[in-house]
C-alpha cells in the first residue's frame, strides 16, 4: 500500500511539473503571437492570485 502511494505521489508531482511546463510554454507562445491578448490574460489571473491561475 505504501509503496502505492508513492508511486501516486510520484506521478502527481510530475503531473505538475508537466502542466506549469505547458502553461509557461502557452504563455511565451502567446506573447510572441499576440502581446495584447497576453496582456489581457495576464489581467484576468491578477484579479485573484488566490485562485489557481486561468490560463487561455
Amino acid at each position: 500500500m505504501e509503496a502505492c502511494q508513492n508511486l501516486l505521489d510520484q506521478r502527481n508531482a510530475l503531473a505538475e511539473q508537466a502542466m506549469k511546463a505547458e502553461i509557461a510554454l502557452v504563455r511565451t507562445i502567446r506573447e510572441r503571437i499576440c502581446p495584447i491578448l497576453s496582456q489581457q490574460a495576464d489581467g484576468a489571473n491578477a484579479n485573484d492570485r488566490n485562485e489557481l491561475t486561468i490560463d487561455y
